[in-house]
């Protein structure tokens, strides 16, 4: 899915590159598969781009709330004193 994902943005020039965040325990499995990218076709491209996402609120909510699934990944109060 990931994969996809990237495939996805770059190849509908939505960006030129991407930083892609790797897990520690399979990083040269996922590194070795980013240089696999599938050429996807122009109907993906559309499925895909016209998606509608359902985040409630902006997307760094998810990133915010500390007890979410996402939170796990985060580091917080790194600023505080």
């Amino acid at each position: 899915m990931a994969n996809i994902s990237v495939a996805a943005l770059l190849q509908a020039g939505r960006a030129d590159a991407v930083i892609i965040g790797l897990s520690p325990k399979n990083f040269a499995i996922q590194n070795r598969s980013l240089a696999e990218l599938p050429l996807l076709e122009a109907q993906d491209l559309q499925e895909i781009g016209t998606w509608l996402c359902h985040f409630r609120g902006d997307v760094y909510d998810e990133e915010r709330d500390e007890h979410g699934s996402h939170s796990k990944v985060m580091k917080y109060n790194l600023n505080s004193h």
